[in-house]
């Protein structure tokens, strides 16, 4: 289902959603961000002040804006805490939707590692081969030399480099093998980045799957849940995706899902 909003549909959501702040504070003590640079624009409250003068054009928007956004780790933590139930995440949603469409041509500047994450990370077949390119990159020196080189600094790598798994880098894949005694049967949804990040995570649950003598399945056809996206505000290639994904699960649609 098709979930579009006009730029005035969102600055009516925003605003909706932002005036439920009280900005009573509560949120500061939980927020990572906050925690972390002491910073008001880097808390929930700031954002969410942020966002609603963006709606209302009464902020310019502005690189150093558009960081204190970005910055927001979407953990909902704050929304744990806040007495006035603000639905902060939709609210973030709304806004990066929001910025999208009205200042497209800066929102289409997104960090190269960002930029690079989008382009393999919605075509399975190109996750698969970053499996290998990142096996040589960590285990033949490329690494090295390329903080060496200061190269990962000029291309504004490090952040990509510093989430990877600590090298070396296995090749190794874990596929479900098939018990013949099975009682159950599961479909498991193990996302995109996840089988290459921590592929030890996704060994460990099939076997605590298969020891519960349940059979699993994956689906050649899935693919990323899309909430990279979602949360970047790009909801039609979001939503793409998510449709995607439910044309492969409704094929065996009385199946269980289990997402790792």
């Amino acid at each position: 289902m098709q979930n579009h909003h006009s730029e005035n549909q969102l600055t009516q959501s925003i605003e909706q959603l932002s005036s439920q702040c009280v900005r009573c504070g509560l949120c500061l003590p939980v927020c990572p961000t906050y925690q972390l640079t002491g910073n008001e624009a880097e808390s929930p409250r700031g954002r969410i002040a942020i966002a609603k003068q963006l709606a209302q054009g009464t902020l310019d928007f502005t690189e150093t804006a558009d960081q204190h956004l970005n910055h927001c780790l979407t953990c909902r933590t704050c929304e744990a805490v806040c007495p006035s139930k603000v639905q902060y995440g939709e609210l973030m949603d709304y806004t990066q939707q929001f910025l999208q469409q009205k200042f497209p041509q800066q929102k289409a500047q997104s960090p190269r590692a960002l930029t690079f994450l989008e382009y393999i990370i919605q075509h399975p077949r190109r996750l698969n081969a970053s499996r290998y390119l990142l096996f040589a990159y960590q285990v033949f020196g490329v690494r090295f030399l390329a903080k060496k080189l200061g190269l990962l600094k000029l291309m504004r790598l490090e952040h990509l480099d510093a989430l990877l798994p600590a090298a070396p880098y296995s090749l190794k894949t874990h596929k479900p093998q098939t018990n013949k005694t099975a009682t159950q049967q599961v479909i498991v949804f193990p996302g995109c980045i996840h089988p290459l990040a921590d592929t030890a995570a996704i060994a460990a649950s099939y076997k605590v799957l298969a020891a519960y003598s349940i059979n699993i399945q994956v689906s050649k056809t899935q693919t990323c849940c899309g909430a990279l996206f979602l949360h970047q505000g790009k909801r039609q290639l979001y939503e793409k995706l998510a449709q995607q994904n439910r044309d492969a699960f409704l094929q065996d649609s009385d199946i269980p899902i289990v997402s790792l």
